[in-house]
């Protein structure tokens, strides 16, 4: 049995190997026919755009407000290390400019609160924020 299906494959794999496909590149165009005025024409397949990101910063009342502002600062291509106490927030806050004017309104909103905190952005897009005793 074992030797009938050696034969066999060894068979399939000649057969296999005589029919080969051979794939051409070519560097010119194909040439394409005039189509009909109804037809559409031929283009390239288009990427999907991507979705887009929501870049606001966005902390409901009740929130804790340092996982939102990491996961907010992860949206924006930063990486955020807290060093402060947790704290919930007393309301919403909605803050949709760029980044670093965000991140200011966000710190002047704790400073309101009589929470002092600074932040430092470095180069490599890392955000500290520490708590200011």
């Amino acid at each position: 049995m074992n030797a009938k299906l050696f034969t066999l494959a060894c068979m399939v794999a000649a057969s296999a190997s005589s029919h080969a496909q051979v794939i051409r590149v070519v560097p010119e165009a194909f040439p394409i026919q005039a189509a009909p005025a109804a037809a559409l024409p031929i283009r390239p397949m288009e990427r999907a755009p991507a979705p887009a990101v929501d870049r606001a910063l966005r902390i409901k009342a009740g929130d804790l407000i340092s996982p939102r502002i990491v996961e907010w600062a992860g949206r924006n291509g930063y990486v955020l290390s807290w060093h402060a106490g947790e704290f919930r927030s007393g309301a919403d806050l909605v803050l949709t400019d760029d980044f670093e004017k965000s991140l200011d309104a966000f710190l002047g909103s704790m400073r309101f609160n009589k929470v002092r905190l600074e932040a430092e952005i470095f180069a490599n897009n890392a955000v500290r924020i520490l708590e200011v005793k």
